[in-house]
């Protein structure tokens, strides 16, 4: 009985992947042949438990159970292994065909880039705005207030 969904399957089909492209140029027998440890042409548990540890399948605690959940799929003589050939069958499996779209056209997605041009709308009319004062003119309203608060000051005393 598997305990891993899909989600978990396509990852760690993606980590391995990934590794023995970068490690082994995707090279599957070469992978196989480095993990077999002691030659006797079949991936035993701890040998998988090393490939998935290099590969970053996992962790200490559940590597354990992707090793029971790998060999329950691939290990179809049930000797406790994981030989090439069984391996194989599922690196090289082609994938599953899916259903034809019967969905009706107005429902495919949109295939982009689209290109799309918004109808032209009348655009909101923007209020002129005053003229901005310019930098001398703004220096004197703003010494013209501090007199003022000055002097509003000085009369009070």
């Amino acid at each position: 009985m598997s305990v891993a969904g899909d989600a978990e399957v396509k990852e760690l089909k993606a980590k391995l992947d990934a590794y023995v492209r970068e490690r082994f140029a995707g090279d599957w027998q070469s992978a196989f042949a480095a993990y077999d440890q002691n030659g006797n042409k079949q991936i035993s548990p701890g040998e998988l438990e090393q490939l998935l540890s290099d590969a970053d399948v996992g962790n200490f605690l559940t590597r354990g159970a992707w090793v029971s959940g790998i060999l329950e799929q691939l290990d179809k003589d049930h000797n406790g292994a994981v030989s090439f050939p069984e391996l194989e069958r599922v690196i090289t499996k082609p994938p599953k065909p899916s259903a034809p779209d019967t969905r009706p056209d107005y429902l495919y997605p949109v295939q982009y880039p689209v290109e799309f041009t918004p109808a032209k709308a009348n655009p909101p009319k923007k209020e002129p705005k005053p003229p901005a004062p310019s930098d001398d003119s703004s220096l004197l309203i703003g010494l013209a207030i501090v007199a003022g608060l000055f002097l509003v000051l000085r009369a009070r005393r």
